[in-house]
């Protein structure tokens, strides 16, 4: 074990993680550590516990109540929308946070955790948002596609374009031709975004290639607008519809989707 003075702390190196303990001018581990013959007990079993100062003096590097020097505590968030972290176990650690549940920040600023919440989720069949089309009156839905670069606590890999958005229409009674169709606008999303907007044929909850249709926001030509299999002609049943971010970066704006049949 390599002891370091600095500034007032000695610093045990014990394989990759750092410990450090106030010095005094006595002992400082709690027994003679190995350069005199003695145990290195005593910083073992604060590297092992996970670190945070405990009553010894000791701390652990890496932890939040340790991060980049001995006391150095990360600022702690709502719980419920974000949980504070440090980056490593070193001198130059920084702290970060880490979004909760449905939680994203979408202003990326810290120090108001991961503000806004994307709710209900809706990125399966069985979890779809209910919608009616019992007559030739078409309706228009308004929804946020949220999405941001922060770590999560859960679905790590959804969160940088934000989780998709199923929708489960059924349409019955007179229709006003043309089939069940879907349109898409998002002309207010940054200009880097891709979206996508599918429907399914009626019965299935499989999306295919043919009813499917990117709208691109740069190229923004007002809606992009899609028929089961991309056929017109279904008007009746059961349909899944499917809105989803492909390429972008993170906003607090909403798309709109059409629907009729």
């Amino acid at each position: 074990m390599t002891r370091v003075l600095r500034r007032g702390f000695v610093f045990a190196l014990i394989g990759s993680v750092s410990v450090a303990a106030c010095a005094n001018g006595g002992d400082t581990t709690g027994d003679h550590g190995a350069a005199d013959g003695g145990s290195t007990n005593d910083a073992g079993s604060v590297a092992e516990s996970g670190g945070g100062s405990n009553d010894s003096g000791m701390c652990m590097l890496g932890s939040i109540n340790d991060c980049g020097a001995c006391g150095k505590a990360c600022a702690t968030t709502d719980p419920k929308t974000a949980l504070p972290t440090c980056s490593d176990a070193t001198m130059t650690a920084t702290c970060d946070i880490k979004c909760t549940g449905e939680h994203y920040d979408l202003d990326g600023k810290a120090d108001n955790g991961c503000e806004t919440d994307d709710l209900p989720i809706q990125d399966t069949a069985t979890t779809a948002v209910v919608v009616t089309l019992p007559d030739a009156t078409a309706k228009n839905l308004v929804a946020p596609l949220y999405g941001d670069k922060r770590a999560h606590d859960t679905d790590v890999a959804a969160r940088a374009l934000g989780r998709e958005d199923w929708y489960v229409v059924t349409a019955s009674g007179a229709a006003a031709g043309g089939g069940m169709t879907a349109c898409l606008s998002a002309g207010n999303f940054p200009s880097d975004n891709v979206l996508e907007v599918c429907i399914t044929q009626s019965g299935s909850t499989t999306f295919d290639a043919p009813g499917c249709k990117t709208y691109t926001v740069a190229n923004d030509a007002g809606s992009s607008c899609v028929n089961p299999n991309g056929m017109a002609g279904n008007d009746l049943g059961t349909f899944y519809v499917r809105v989803r971010r492909t390429a972008g970066t993170s906003n607090a704006n909403q798309y709109a989707l059409y629907l009729r049949h």
